[in-house]
């Protein structure tokens, strides 16, 4: 590999490129979205306990626990879908990309409803991926909203100490509008990636299947440890593509305390 290549962006110079971009995609994004609905219907047995039992309440731990997952894998799908960073790829720069190309008459415009689905999935990455200015408003202002009118005119900002409320318990119900909302995004999510299966058909010029198969167990230092330290050197600009660079971004040396 020549030495000066950029390795930090994919670049598209046929239709192979985005074939392969695409096909990456794919992967990455239906892996995440088996786990998004095995999480749900995990959660879906656990709400059917809760029904069952009468609970009222429930341990706060517990639903934070299912907060978290939920979270974290709609953080990777929604990476999936609509991250439109600089050095970051998702369907939405894929369908970018290709309209720009002699390529883009290949694939079909989306649809009205497709439309509506990625620009309020983008919003909803803008918004839950930082801490929104908008947060420390709305927490005044629910504050500020719930003091009685005679006692307002007295109520002023303390500095010393810190207070940090902590519930440790939680209503039921939030157990299931946790499990509603994985629900309807398993929904929107699906309806994105049978559109990304399709352009992805359409640019191939053939039907595909999707096969998975069962590989060794996941091993530090394996090929997932390798290509994510070789990812961050190309973000960093520490590999030029040399078998020197390509041993000092992957090797377990110095890696391990």
């Amino acid at each position: 590999m020549a030495k000066g290549k950029n390795y930090k962006n994919l670049n598209f110079n046929c239709k192979e490129d985005y074939l392969y971009a695409a096909n990456i995609l794919i992967v990455r994004t239906y892996t995440n979205l088996k786990r998004y609905k095995r999480y749900r219907d995990e959660l879906g047995k656990v709400l059917e306990r809760i029904i069952e039992s009468n609970t009222s309440y429930i341990d706060m731990d517990e639903y934070e626990e299912w907060e978290d997952k939920q979270k974290n894998v709609s953080h990777n799908l929604l990476t999936c879908f609509v991250d439109e960073t600089s050095t970051g790829f998702s369907y939405v720069m894929l369908r970018k990309y290709l309209s720009r190309s002699e390529y883009g008459k290949l694939i079909k415009p989306l649809d009205e409803e497709l439309e509506k689905h990625l620009k309020e999935l983008r919003d909803v990455r803008n918004w839950t991926f930082h801490f929104a200015q908008s947060d420390f408003v709305a927490i005044k202002e629910v504050a500020y909203h719930g003091i009685s009118e005679e006692l307002k005119e007295y109520i002023s900002f303390r500095a010393n100490p810190i207070v940090i409320s902590t519930p440790k318990l939680v209503n039921a119900a939030y157990m299931e509008s946790l499990y509603l909302h994985l629900d309807n995004r398993i929904k929107i999510f699906d309806k994105l990636f049978d559109s990304l299966i399709r352009d992805y058909q359409d640019l191939l010029g053939e039907s595909i299947q999707i096969a998975e198969t069962l590989e060794s167990p996941l091993e530090y230092g394996g090929k997932g440890f390798m290509t994510a330290q070789l990812s961050m050197a190309m973000q960093k600009k520490k590999y030029d593509g040399t078998p020197e660079s390509f041993e000092v971004a992957t090797s377990l040396k110095k890696k391990i305390p």
